[in-house]
Parts: C-alpha cells; structure tokens; sequence
C-alpha cells in the first residue's frame, strides 16, 4: 500500500477511536448517569407510560407566575432520543435518528374575543 493510502487509513481510524460509544440509558436512569464524555452522545430510550416533568416558562412583555408547577407528559409509543452538541434527535429504532414520516411542529397563536384574549401553545413532536 502507498504511504498516502496509510496514511488516510490512520488518520480515519484515530478519527473513530477519538468518538465515545453512544450512552444508551433509560429515562429512570438519569439521574444516576455519571460522567459523559467530550465528545460523547446520549441516547435516552423511553417507554410507554413513562412520565416527563415540563417546566413552562415564558419572559418578556408575557411573564408566566414564579410559582407555576410543571405539567406532567406521558410517553405513548417506545423510542429513542439521541443529545449530543447538535441537540435533540428521535429514533423509534435506536440506530436510524432523524427521519420521520411527519416532522415535529411549534405554534403559537392569540384569540381576541369579547370576553378577552387567550393564547394558545401547540408542540407537536416528529413521527
């Protein structure tokens, strides 16, 4: 083999080993997952039933109270959340993160009325 194609080969190598294997936890497991790192992602798998605390908080010309409790969301289908730098991904697999038959969605929207306004906050996740 020529030095440059060993040189490539070297170089991709120290490439993959520089890469931590994913972490693959549960959402209970959190909490006691120790040190990740540089580098590394985490791959977050949840199940059915499993329950996520949400903080709401909204700043600026709208405040929400200082004492709003979070809201409690339900898992409803087995998958995978991949964090990493890049941020969050979804993977009903565990291995093929980021493709979706129907992408997640954010909407906001205010109603006048004559009884007055209200707002509305819609979160959609991918599927």
């Amino acid at each position: 083999m020529s030095k440059i194609v060993l040189g490539f080969l070297a170089a991709a190598l120290a490439g993959c080993a520089a890469s931590p294997p994913p972490r693959i936890v549960r959402l209970d497991e959190l909490a006691k997952l120790d040190e990740i790192r540089p580098g590394q992602q985490v791959v977050v798998e949840l199940q059915p039933g499993d329950k996520i605390p949400v903080s709401f908080e909204v700043g600026g010309w709208v405040k929400t109270p200082s004492d709003l409790e979070p809201i409690e969301l339900t898992v409803t289908k087995h998958v995978f959340v991949r964090i990493d730098e890049d941020g969050l991904q979804t993977s009903d697999d565990g291995k093929t993160f980021g493709h979706h038959r129907r992408p997640g969605s954010f909407q906001i929207g205010f109603r006048l009325k004559k009884t007055g306004a209200s707002a509305k906050v819609a979160v959609r996740t991918s599927e």
